[in-house]
């Protein structure tokens, strides 16, 4: 009987080992996922603080230099500056209509194509789509419809 006892607990305790050794495995196994899941976790909201960050970025820079359209992601171009501003000394009035102007660039770009011309001063509209070109002498309208071609625009009429 004493061996029976004493193979019962042998039995017993074996069992309990095992009943041990399953419980720490079945522990390793949870925190092993628990790891994972904070790992993977981890790395879900440092993608999303990147794209958020990324996002905030483009916002920025479209507030600061608008929304380009026309291809240019950078800041306006410098705008050429008229120097006499005074209307009176400008006689030929020209109002064209201008096909492709989408954004302050487009306008801006305009702008300084006529700019660069001696003797003009051109005012584009970003709203109505119409340049007010104003001059000292009588210009060529064929010229004009020329320059604003060459800048990537289409005029559409002369008023």
């Amino acid at each position: 009987m004493q061996q029976n006892i004493s193979a019962y607990q042998f039995l017993n305790r074996r069992a309990e080992k095992r009943k041990k050794h399953l419980f720490y495995q079945l522990l390793d196994i949870t925190s092993f996922l628990k790891e994972k899941i904070i790992m993977g976790t981890f790395i879900v909201i440092c993608i999303l603080l990147l794209i958020i960050i990324l996002a905030l970025l483009s916002i920025r820079k479209r507030i600061l230099y608008g929304s380009a359209c026309c291809g240019e992601h950078d800041a306006l171009p410098a705008k050429i500056r008229v120097h006499d501003k005074n209307k009176a000394h400008y006689p030929y009035t020209y109002v064209l209509s201008v096909d492709g102007m989408h954004c302050s660039n487009c306008s801006r770009h305009i702008e300084n194509t006529l700019n660069l011309m001696n003797g003009v001063w051109a005012k584009a509209d970003l709203e109505t789509k119409k340049v007010t070109v104003r001059s000292k002498t009588e210009l060529n309208t064929d010229e004009l419809s020329a320059k604003i071609n060459e800048a990537g625009y289409t005029v559409l009429e002369i008023l």
